[in-house]
């Protein structure tokens, strides 16, 4: 379990679910059809909301996101989106099952690309559209960040599978920034499964 992984480190944690069916107060129908793009929207408005509300103003140095299923588009906006964020985020793992890859790029910040691979990880189910034989390997560029390839199809496989190598990624970067003089930590694991937590 990663938040308990975390709480266990010492790590201040914010865990955020996004409902799979996001509805209103007024609404009084039954089943609803999964509304994706609806719920990408609220991933990205969420991200920004705690970055401004919570995270840049807490004085944290080492900050780390988890981003799981339609989380990762929350993430990605908040980075082109909120100029200087990625000046205090130490990483970011993103696991990715079916949501298309979004490139990380900024018209004003040439090196966002280069910031973002090198503190990225993003495991990426072996069933996604990216490792397609007709997918032109020139095309994985910088832009997408570190992509693994994970063996397993789903992300509570993937997540439960890569536990393990997360955590010694993340701790070895809070170890680099506590030799550079940083000290304070917070991890944020925004959730956009349909699972109750993790």
């Amino acid at each position: 379990n990663y938040i308990e992984w975390s709480v266990k480190q010492g790590f201040g944690v914010i865990d955020v679910n996004i409902p799979k069916h996001i509805t209103g107060h007024d609404d009084t129908e039954g089943y609803v059809e999964e509304d994706r793009p609806k719920r990408i929207s609220a991933t990205e408005e969420l991200a920004v909301y705690l970055w401004e509300n919570y995270i840049e103003c807490n004085d944290a140095t080492e900050i780390f996101f988890i981003g799981v299923g339609d989380a990762f588009h929350g993430i990605t906006h908040l980075l082109m989106n909120r100029e200087h964020c990625f000046e205090r985020i130490t990483g970011i793992v993103n696991f990715v099952a079916e949501n298309p890859l979004r490139p990380v790029q900024s018209q004003n910040i040439y090196w966002l690309s280069k910031w973002y691979i090198e503190h990225s990880l993003i495991y990426v189910s072996s069933t996604h559209l990216v490792w397609a034989p007709e997918t032109p390997t020139k095309k994985l560029s910088k832009r997408f960040g570190k992509l693994v390839k994970s063996p397993m199809k789903g992300l509570n496989e993937m997540l439960e599978r890569h536990h393990e190598e997360v955590e010694e990624w993340i701790l070895e970067r809070v170890e680099r920034g506590r030799a550079k003089g940083k000290g304070k930590m917070i991890e944020v694991d925004v959730d956009a499964t349909e699972m109750a937590g993790i």
